[in-house]
């Protein structure tokens, strides 16, 4: 039952037994029977064949085929797959995962699989778990390891594996694990570090690494570090609360201490919350997952922490004048305790009123929190549960948890923010699942107001979604005794909700009333005698006030409940009545598709059909006669276009729950209404169209369509009407002419076969049919209202046609729509010139219409092939390229020996040449008058290939509202009880996954194919609703598969190359229209992808676009640019042509194929033979395509546009295993010098990537490092210092050719360091005089380029258009890179030898002032630098001095508009030695340090290139000239220029950082000082503390010299304090930000002192950011109270207003945001005092803080009147501020309080002012309560009150 849900083991072999059980009573729903477990077996072993000869092939395409595609297809056998299977496969996924070169998508989807395999989806627990599996962690740290810093990667599918993977690490290599993981540690990584930890570390023995943890906490401000650290810890928790053997590792607070929790508290919790600002726009904070994960793990963190850890508090009682904190905790735990204060701190941002961007976050956590807490508490009331009792939920921590988050979530269910509302109706419906009898008396006092309030419409609709949130505590006793009694007053209630004029509020009242009835049977439980003693108002006590809770007498109690069942009837009809009433005020069809209304009444008709449903399958037999009585009068008595499709819907559902009796009423109606209206002339007018209707055919067609009704899921009932309706569809066909009639008629057809062929549950009622037929006669059956089964105890009713029903539809088919064959067939032999309208007519209505139904599951189709073409016998393997699986799914006929089969697929292959035929006469034809007879064609050959089983968007469609409903039913994890119209549907929707897959793969004839074809020519037809309607079945076709897909793209791009030659060839012949259909057909879906990813067809799709360059339509070219952009932007990854050689993946395969012995061994030795034939052919295509493609570039008559389409489509072409052609290159290199600038650029992209495949082949040297990139030149060497100081004493050392000293160039090498010296890079100096000797392949490459390099005046023209100035955003003059990069390949690779080119062609530029030129020159400066990086000293030594020799004239010369030269510093020293630009590094320091330089512009550029360069330095462990530098700096921080303060704040901000230098000399050490010292990282130790101190003396100093205005701008104090601020705000956004708390701490008092200054404004700008900044952040324990000190001393020290307004406003924030850790009683009586001491000033902005004094009001003349008036405002003041601290709530004090405020409503303003606006602050916060908290008022109070909220007047 829902209280007590059923569970399986947690894991283990119990787990494992209970788990294949559940799967069998999956099985067992279905009506037929299924696969045996050896059928199921062999399937899988036939897949794991076929997957292990892919491997061995090396064919990935194939491996996603069978180890993905056919795997999850094979779920739908649902059987189990034993633990050591489960194991090697995973295993297998593992590590094919980590190859190199794969497809993203394809990773993903390995992914998948591994979750898939090794956890149970939903549950979250383990299918396998490392006893049966371990995982080897380094060969996907190596793999990650090299892929951290690059953009674009596959980084973020890594540390996806790692997570799914890393409970599959040994334990026992986790020391290993963090020696290889923290040495990445350094202030810029602490985010990445925390992603690998949370990922790659098993959560098993957390004892290892929780100490680090929380000293990172501690250590770094960084909000995504925090929230990657909350991913790790809430699995931590978890697993240690349910699993952990150990007493010992019980702490404080579950598994952490109590300072461990308060930073948890504060850092996570509230710093958290704070930091997700705004929600609405923060959509995912990282690769992993949204803000909601960590909203989620944070409420784990907090609920599986609450244990009994503390005395418990006793619970405030009612009345009580207690306003202190109680002694104790909330619920004996500490974490309850500090989500309680976190909770009330929050509270009043709950409220609609007082809504913010911090309410949507909250109400998402408090959600997380109750779903959590429910979870931990369903599980541990399980019996396999194990965790100890001592550390289980108590009832009293779950009934102070409900009241908790009551008052909250009470509030915001009433909020305008839909996501808001949404979040706090999840959190009300998981505590009315935990404790009802809390939350839900007064939850309805809120709702009985809310439907009774005529004049608020929110509040009535919010009122109604939140009923339907709270359905099961309504009806079910066991959840809530007393919640039954209050249905039918509530749904009386909602009735006027069903409004026209107010969807939203009528999809709400129909949400309500289907999840309230769904469980309820809905008959009186009264009997006929005593239904005149009905109590009608049961819920009102003796005094008249609304009762809500239940009685004390459980027998009155359910008395109520049953007299109430008598008014069920007089609900239902009023109901209906409602509905009838409101589709009959309906809007008029419209549109094409004869809509009835917008989105919105779509969703009311949508809802209501689903309310409708529900109260459809739950009436009682006489209450179902009423309503059927009554729809059958408003049936024969209304015939409306407007309300026949809604209220034929009505009539399905009234249908499906008792179609015998409602046939007999409607059929015998039905067929003699028909045949009166087309005897009188009805549908005698021929259309073809839609929109052509007649009026006079409404009746017609209100009575086809309440015949079509009625016989939805008849099943055998339809039998009894067998006569009829035999005798009524032939002469409807032989009248009927218009389009809609025979349309209609059409679908009875349909419905007919359907409800003769099909599988379909046909009870869908909330009890077993034994109980339910049990339950009208049983006056106690309410109790079983919201009753759950168990899989096994649900009685599925089904129909499965009978012998009878298939005869009655073959017989239909022979005899109706086996004649409309021949009527089409005779219609096609018609010549195109007599087909008048008349022909048309009969085609469309007579022929197709009636012949295109009937076959969806009658037969079940064998034989035929795929669809595919992408099996090539010279290197393809057939068998791997074939999908036979056809799971079991109760079809009619599939014997095809028995006769009726053999009619059945005649009659099926009849069609399809018919279909054939009739395509290619009206193809022919190609007239206007055409088109509706050709779309209702192309629909035709849609009903033919894909109505077979059941269509995708159906079954999706089913699944979708199977999925919303569910959610209703679903409270916790491992629920294995639901209603029984959960498990019906559920048992539907796996009846059509399996008709979905038998659709999907079913074969196709030689028919079947040339139908495809005909729809994809129709694709091309000049008509555009031809073209979008063929266009959207070719995307259906497509999406079936990849091979359907490949086939679509093959033919139209064969389409495309014929119409380019023909339409060249002929010029008369324009095939504009073709071609666009072709166009628009490429484009649709992955079609682009999938061809360009494909050799063979790369170069076909590329080249049929390139040949449509003649073409002049701007409509094809606009077409074309979009397809090859789609085509383009899928080749952005590069992949190898087949699967990289990988041992450990050989390896995993082999134990696989230990595991499945019964396999086919000669298919995998028939893939291994054709795999090198495979490889050559996939080459040659690729080598084809490059010169095919380079042909077309190259032309002279090629347009610029399309050469630089061909140019683009090369440069992505680009594949690392080939070598490029020769012509290529060149190509690409004469195309750096082409007048086009984006050709240039196109030809300098591709030449990069050229070099940079010819730098990993010549240093990669097996194909597993190619795919990686893990190679390294000859100067490559490795050292491993022992520590910081040796790194930085070899750093430092002079390189020579001969001392063997290394260069130590890379990001890598930054990152180490803080812990365990790993194996650093480094490269030694050349020694030779020729360059790299590179791969012998490429050398005819890299002469072709060296010939276009030698060339006359090449370097003259590429510096030349360097130089130009750019036609597109000319005011850019940012440093183009790939104009850089080209230089730096050029002396990479060739090293010297056109370095004195190079320096002829710049030496013109460098002197001339035009910036594009100046740009120009640092290009090439820059370039020349990169690519000199591996030239021998004395080369080095030549460019430097070429260089420096013209520096300093180009750095005088260095305007505004040429300050982009500042760049020039990064690219020398980002990513490199500094050593090896020392000469720039001794010019820089070299120049005139006197910062007191007259001129800005002077100082600033010099400033910038500073800053430039230690910010490109920083990383490293050493910055020349630092602590010179610094001093300087410091001495000079009262600059007069703006610009200077802002580079000096910039450049000491990077020095402090630089700094902090934490140093071990192993992960030992840092762990064992995470353990033992309390600031391991050394955040304590302020940097540069003298020079800070001598700042701050010169602030105070300065203060007091301070000039007076107009001055006061120009003062050292002003100047110094800007500089300051602008440097401490830099440092405290860092994630060093806690390095600058003690510089922060001692500046402070000067900082706050500012608020003083209002001559300044920007100054006191950066004065009030500063302190909001530092409130911001989260501190340490260590700095809160010196925080909180210096604070408090500035309070009561300070003599200006201003400032101690500051500083009183700063310590309640403080104090709030670290509420957990105020455990000192005399911390907070000094804040009081503080607070207290305030109330004596004498500003206005501080009398909210005032002390309640009295003062008699003098006369307005006297001279005290305005000092007494402000001392008397102070006190009301006081007295409100009382009142405001219970927001929401009535203590018994407050309406005295009230009455007494009151008196002074009159007196002059501002007190006056000040009493009304708190008095409609009041009225508006106790709205949603006031019919409880208005009993607290006395009359008088009452007055009171209303007269401060509406005054005195008259008119108030």
């Amino acid at each position: 039952m829902p209280t007590k849900p059923t569970f399986v083991a947690l894991e283990g072999p119990d787990f494992d037994r209970e788990h294949a059980d559940q799967l069998a009573v999956r099985l067992d729903l279905l009506p037929y029977k299924t696969e045996s477990e050896a059928q199921a077996n062999h399937l899988l072993e036939t897949f794991i064949t076929k997957l292990i000869a892919a491997t061995n092939a090396k064919d990935v395409d194939s491996i996603v085929q069978w180890g993905v595609e056919a795997m999850q297809e094979w779920s739908v056998l649902r059987r189990f797959i034993p633990r050591p299977r489960r194991a090697v496969l995973v295993k297998f996924f593992y590590f094919l995962t980590i190859v190199p070169g794969l497809k993203r998508k394809y990773m993903r989807s390995f992914i998948s699989m591994i979750r898939q395999l090794s956890f149970l989806q939903g549950d979250g627990r383990h299918l396998i778990d490392s006893g049966d599996l371990l995982l080897d962690w380094r060969p996907l740290w190596m793999r990650f390891k090299g892929e951290i810093y690059t953009e674009g990667t596959v980084s973020g599918q890594l540390i996806d594996l790692a997570s799914a993977c890393k409970e599959f690490f040994p334990v026992a290599d986790v020391p290993e694990m963090l020696d290889e993981f923290l040495p990445l540690l350094n202030p810029e990584t602490p985010a990445l570090v925390a992603a690998i930890l949370s990922n790659f570390v098993p959560t098993s023995n957390p004892h290892l690494y929780l100490p680090l943890i929380f000293s990172m906490t501690e250590a770094f401000n960084s909000p995504l570090m925090g929230l990657y650290l909350t991913d790790l810890l809430a699995g931590l928790t978890e697993r240690h609360t349910i699993f952990s053997d150990d007493p010992s590792t019980f702490k404080d607070v579950g598994m952490f201490t109590f300072l461990e929790w308060e930073l948890l508290v504060s850092k996570l919790l509230t710093g958290n919350i704070t930091q997700m600002l705004p929600f609405d726009t923060l959509v995912r904070t990282d690769r992993q997952g949204g803000l909601l994960g960590k909203l989620h793990a944070i409420a784990q963190i907090m609920v599986y922490s609450m244990t009994v850890d503390g005395d418990v508090q006793p619970s405030p009682e009612p009345g009580s004048k207690e306003t202190g904190k109680l002694p104790g905790l909330v619920g004996g735990s500490k974490a309850l305790d500090s989500l309680a204060q976190f909770i009330v701190s929050k509270e009043v941002s709950f409220h609609p009123s007082q809504s913010s961007s911090i309410t949507r976050p909250l109400t998402a956590i408090t959600e997380s929190f109750s779903r959590r807490f429910i979870y931990r508490w369903t599980e541990e009331a399980s019996g396999t549960c194990r965790t100890p009792m001592e550390r289980r939920l108590t009832p009293e921590m779950k009934k102070r948890f409900v009241e908790l988050l009551t008052t909250p979530t009470l509030m915001a269910i009433f909020s305008k923010d839909s996501d808001t509302a949404a979040r706090a109706r999840g959190t009300l419906r998981n505590l009315a699942y935990l404790d009802a009898s809390i939350i839900m008396p007064p939850f309805l006092e809120r709702a009985y107001n809310g439907l009774e309030a005529i004049n608020e419409t929110h509040r009535t609709t919010a009122v109604l979604v939140a009923l339907s949130e709270v359905a099961l505590p309504l009806v079910s006793e066991e959840v809530w005794f007393g919640g039954q009694k209050h249905i039918l007053p509530l749904l009386e209630l909602c009735l006027p909700g069903i409004d026209l004029n107010d969807p939203n509020k009528t999809v709400a009242t129909a949400s309500f009333v289907s999840n309230v009835l769904q469980t309820i049977p809905i008959m009186s439980l009264v009997g006929k005698a005593d239904s005149g003693d009905v109590v009608m108002s049961p819920l009102m006590d003796d005094t008249g006030e609304l009762n809500v809770g239940p009685s004390e007498d459980r027998e009155e109690e359910r008395t109520l409940v049953v007299e109430s069942t008598a008014l069920f009837e007089d609900w239902v009809k009023a109901f209906f009545d409602r509905c009838l009433t409101l589709y009959e005020t309906l809007p008029e069809e419209s549109g094409r598709s004869k809509k009835t209304g917008g989105k919105q009444e779509e969703a009311m008709l949508s809802s209501l059909r689903e309310a409708t449903d529900v109260i459809c399958t739950q009436l009682s037999d006489e209450i179902f006669d009423t309503v059927l009585n009554r729809v059958y009068d408003f049936a024969t008595t209304n015939a409306k276009l407007n309300s026949m499709k809604a209220f034929c819907q009505l009539l399905r559902r009234v249908a499906r729950s008792n179609p015998g009796k409602t046939m007999e009423k409607f059929i015998p109606m039905c067929a003699r209404q028909i045949r009166v209206e087309l005897e009188h002339g009805a549908a005698s007018i021929p259309t073809t169209s839609t929109t052509e209707s007649v009026h006079s055919d409404t009746a017609l067609l209100w009575h086809l369509s309440l015949l079509q009704a009625v016989m939805v899921e008849s099943g055998i009932a339809l039998l009894t009407y067998r006569e009829t309706l035999t005798e009524l569809i032939p002469y409807l066909v032989l009248k009927i002419k218009s389009e809609r009639s025979y349309s209609l008629t059409g679908s009875i057809i349909k419905t007919v076969f359907y409800a003769l062929t099909t599988v379909y549950s046909s009870n869908r009622q909330s009890l077993n049919p034994d109980e339910w037929a049990q339950a009208s006669t049983d006056r106690s059956s309410h109790r079983k209202w919201g009753k759950f089964y168990e899989g096994h105890e649900v009685k599925v009713e089904w129909h499965v046609p009978t012998p009878e029903e298939v005869e009655l539809a073959l017989s239909l088919l022979e005899n109706l729509t086996m004649p409309a064959l021949a009527i089409v067939e005779n219609l096609i032999q018609v010549r195109s010139s007599d087909r008048d309208k008349i022909w048309r007519n009969d085609f469309v209505g007579r022929g197709l219409i009636l012949m295109s139904g009937g076959l969806d599951t009658l037969i079940n189709l064998v034989g035929g092939d795929s669809l595919s073409e992408s099996i090539r016998k010279e290197y393809d393997v057939p068998e791997l390229q074939q999908h036979p699986f056809l799971p079991l799914a109760s079809l009619c006929l599939t014997d095809p020996n028995d006769q009726r089969y053999q009619t059945v697929i005649g009659y099926r292959m009849r069609l399809g040449k018919i279909l054939q035929e009739a395509a290619i006469s009206l193809r022919e034809a190609q007239t206007e008058d055409h088109i509706d007879a050709v779309s209702s064609l192309i629909t035709g050959i849609d009903t033919y290939l894909f109505h077979h089983g059941i269509k995708d968007d159906t079954a999706r469609r089913t699944r979708s509202a199977f999925d919303n409903g569910r959610r209703a039913w679903v409270f916790c994890r491992r629920q294995y009880d639901m209603p029984r119209n959960y498990w019906t549907k559920f048992a539907e929707c796996d009846h059509n996954y399996r008709l979905q897959h038998l659709a999907r793969c079913r074969p196709y004839t030689d028919i079947d194919r040339e139908l495809v074809f005909e729809i994809l020519k129709f694709c091309r037809s000049p008509y555009v609703k031809i073209r979008r309607t063929a266009q959207n079945l070719a995307l259906a076709i497509a999406n079936v598969s990849d091979s359907h897909s490949e086939y679509v793209v093959t033919r139209m791009l064969e389409f495309l190359q014929e119409d380019s030659r023909v339409d060249r060839a002929e010029k008369s012949t324009d095939l504009s229209d073709q071609i666009k259909g072709s166009l628009h057909t490429v484009r649709l879906g992955n079609l682009p992808s999938l061809a360009v990813n494909n050799p063979i067809l790369c170069k076909q799709f590329f080249i049929s676009l390139l040949n449509l360059e003649y073409h002049s339509k701007n409509s094809i070219q606009s077409l074309i640019s979009t397809v090859f952009d789609l085509g383009i932007h899928a080749l952005r990854q590069e992949v190898p042509i087949v699967l990289p050689d990988d041992g450990l993946l050989t390896k995993s395969i082999q134990e696989v194929s230990h595991l499945f012995p019964r396999r086919d061994q000669s298919l995998e030795a028939l893939a291994r033979t054709k795999l090198s034939i495979r490889f050559n052919r996939l080459h040659d295509a690729i080598q084809s395509s490059f010169l095919e493609i380079l042909d077309i570039a190259q032309k002279p008559t090629t347009h610029w546009r399309y050469a630089q389409m061909a140019l683009n489509a090369l440069t992505h072409m680009r594949d690392r295993e080939i070598v490029p052609p020769a012509a290529y290159v060149k190509y690409l290199t004469s195309c750096t010098v082409h007048t086009h600038p984006t050709i240039r650029a196109g030809g300098r992209s591709g030449l990069d990537m050229v070099f940079y495949h010819l730098q990993v082949r010549t240093y990669c040297k097996t194909p597993h490092a190619l795919w990686t990139a893990d190679g390294h030149c000859s100067l490559h060497r490795r050292i491993r210092p022992q520590n910081t100081r040796e790194f930085q004493q070899i750093a430092s050392r002079t390189v020579t050719a001969d001392n063997g000293e290394l260069y130590f160039d890379g990001s890598h090498t930054y990152c180490l360091g803080w812990a365990r010296w790993g194996e650093v890079y480094g490269h030694v100096p050349q020694t030779q005089k020729s360059p790299f000797a590179w791969e012998e392949a490429s050398r005819p490459m890299l002469n072709e380029v060296r010939d276009v390099l030698r060339s006359a005046g090449y370097f003259d023209k590429l510096i030349e258009y360097y130089a130009e100035e750019p036609n597109v955003d000319p005011a850019s003059l940012d440093t183009r890179d790939d104009c850089v990069r080209w230089i730096l390949r050029i002396c990479e690779v060739y090293g010297t030898e056109f370095f004195p080119a190079i320096c002829a062609a710049v030496e013109p530029l460098w002197k001339d002032d035009d910036r594009f030129k100046q740009r120009a020159v640092l290009e090439v400066f820059a370039g020349l630098i990169g690519g000199s990086k591996h030239w021998n000293q004395e080369e080095t030594s030549a460019l430097w001095a070429w260089i420096m020799e013209r520096w300093p004239a180009i750095y005088a010369n260095i305007k505004p508009d040429t300050l982009f030269w500042e760049s020039f510093v990064s690219w020398c020293f980002t990513s490199r030695d500094p050593r090896r630009s020392q000469p720039l590094i001794d010019w820089l320091f070299s120049l005139d340090w006197d910062l007191a330089n007259d001129s800005a512009f002077t100082l600033r550029k010099q400033l910038r290139f500073v800053a430039n360069f230690y910010h490109a330095v920083a990383p490293r462990y050493y910055l020349p000239h630092s602590q010179r530098i610094a001093n300087t700096l410091f001495n000079n921080v009262n600059t007069g220029f703006d610009v200077a303060q802002r580079y000096i704040a910039l450049i000491l901000t990077i020095l402090i950082q630089s700094e902090w230098q934490p140093s071990y000399d192993t992960t030992g050490a840092l762990l064992e000082a995470c353990r033992t010292s309390t600031d391991p990282f050394l955040t304590r130790i302020a940097p540069y503390e003298a020079q800070m101190n001598e700042v701050a003396s010169k602030l105070s100093q300065w203060r007091k010299e301070r000039l007076a205005p107009p001055h006061a701008l120009q003062s050292d104090f002003d100047r110094g304090a800007a500089t300051v601020i602008q440097l401490l705000m830099g440092g405290i956004s860092a994630p060093a930000a806690y390095v600058f708390m003690p510089s922060l701490q001692m500046l402070l008092p000067e900082l706050i002192g500012i608020a003083e200054i209002t001559d300044n404004p920007m100054l006191s700008s950066l004065s009030t950011t500063i302190t909001r900044m530092v409130l911001s952040v989260t501190l340490p324990s260590a700095h809160i109270r010196p925080l909180f000190n210096t604070l408090v001393g500035i309070a009561q020290s300070s003599t200006s207003w201003r400032v101690r307004h500051r500083a009183s406003s700063m310590i309640p924030a403080v104090f709030l945001r670290y509420l957990e850790r105020w455990e000192d009683e005399e911390e907070v009586k000094k804040m009081l005092e503080v607070m207290l001491k305030s109330l004596e000033d004498e500003n206005v902005d501080k009398r909210f803080l005032r002390q309640i004094r009295k003062y008699a009001l003098p006369a307005r003349s006297s001279e005290t009147y305005e000092r007494t008036l402000r001392m008397r405002h102070g006190a009301i003041l006081g007295l409100l501020a009382l009142a405001r601290t219970y927001p929401f709530t009535v203590p018994e004090w407050m309406p005295a309080l009230i009455e007494t405020v009151a008196k002074y409503a009159t007196e002059p303003a501002p007190i006056a002012n000040s009493i009304r606006s708190f008095g409609q602050e009041f009225t508006r916060n106790h709205q949603d309560n006031w019919h409880a908290d208005s009993k607290l008022f006395n009359e008088d109070q009452t007055q009171a009150l209303s007269l401060i909220v509406s005054g005195t007047s008259y008119y108030a």
